[in-house]
């Protein structure tokens, strides 16, 4: 709808006390300047209102959908180190000599 500042009186008041601090800061010139100011509004222009369908399925479902993927992922990850460490790869990989930080970045890459 419309804005209602100039309907509510907010316009008038925040221009009065606009003008009162003018003059408090200015000299006696600027009253006979403020004196011929007029206030006009006018609404901000901004683009007509697309409904879009595609983009209302998009932000209802792709929090859900990253969720999802991602505890997917997690799950994954845990099954297989679960496995690991029942097969107790882990400890046959060490004692061929594979340092601790290199098994783990090889989970990560």
């Amino acid at each position: 709808g419309t804005p209602g500042y100039l309907r509510e009186g907010f316009l008038a008041v925040q221009h009065a006390i606009d003008r009162a601090i003018m003059e408090y800061h200015a000299n006696t010139s600027t009253s006979v300047l403020l004196s011929q100011v007029t206030v006009v509004i006018q609404r901000f222009p901004y683009p007509a209102y697309v409904n879009d369908l595609f983009l209302l399925a998009i932000q209802n479902q792709l929090p859900l959908l990253l969720m999802l993927s991602f505890t997917y992922t997690s799950l994954n990850i845990v099954r297989a180190v679960v496995h690991e460490k029942e097969k107790k790869l882990k400890e046959y990989m060490r004692m061929m000599g594979l340092s601790n930080w290199l098994h783990w970045s090889a989970w990560f890459l």
